[in-house]
């Protein structure tokens, strides 16, 4: 047999166990693989926890703010409220046939204080030059200048006003006006969309 064979065959047996100490430094590498491994997985488990609690919490939180939402209403000044086109229908009475008011009428309340105002084709009296403002909670204006309203008096009409939905009606203050006065009380003036 060569050497080589017989370091090969004295070695074996002794290298084919390993020693006291081996042993115990391999016992504690696998005790300290195992710890390592139980971390690991208590971390991993702990901030699965916390991102779930997270998400929870979010989903929590965005569902409170979804409830419990304020809707933030802009409050216009009344003047801003008013402007826009309305549609009057005067009903037939005795002054309304006798003026030629009976009819649908589309009056405008612009934002620079004019009032424009289409009648009914059997309505002859002045329209044009018309003007409106508020003052507190009353709509004052000039509305319908014809002779023996307020053309050689100077007077305006003074009204209080409502504005409910998209519906404006007017209550009756002040006014020599009877034309006016059937215009702006006959009925509730629709905004036009």
């Amino acid at each position: 047999m060569s050497i080589d064979q017989r370091l090969r065959n004295g070695l074996h047996p002794s290298g084919s166990e390993p020693g006291p100490d081996t042993m115990a430094a391999l016992w504690r590498v696998e005790q300290r693989a195992a710890r390592q491994t139980r971390a690991k997985r208590v971390g991993v488990g702990a901030l699965l926890a916390a991102v779930l609690v997270v998400v929870i919490g979010a989903g929590a939180t965005l569902q409170h703010q979804r409830t419990d939402r304020v809707d933030v209403v802009v409050v216009q000044p009344p003047e801003q409220q008013l402007v826009g086109s309305y549609v009057v229908d005067v009903p037939a009475s005795p002054t309304a046939r006798r003026k030629g008011m009976v009819g649908r009428w589309v009056v405008s309340l612009e934002a620079d204080g004019a009032l424009e105002m289409r009648p009914p084709p059997t309505y002859a009296g002045a329209t044009t030059g018309a003007a409106w403002r508020l003052q507190d909670d009353q709509l004052r204006t000039d509305a319908l200048v014809e002779p023996g309203c307020q053309a050689d008096s100077g007077y305006v009409g003074t009204y209080t006003w409502s504005l409910t939905d998209d519906e404006l009606t007017f209550t009756l203050v002040e006014d020599d006006c009877g034309a006016r006065r059937i215009l702006f009380t006959a009925g509730g003036w629709a905004r036009v969309p």
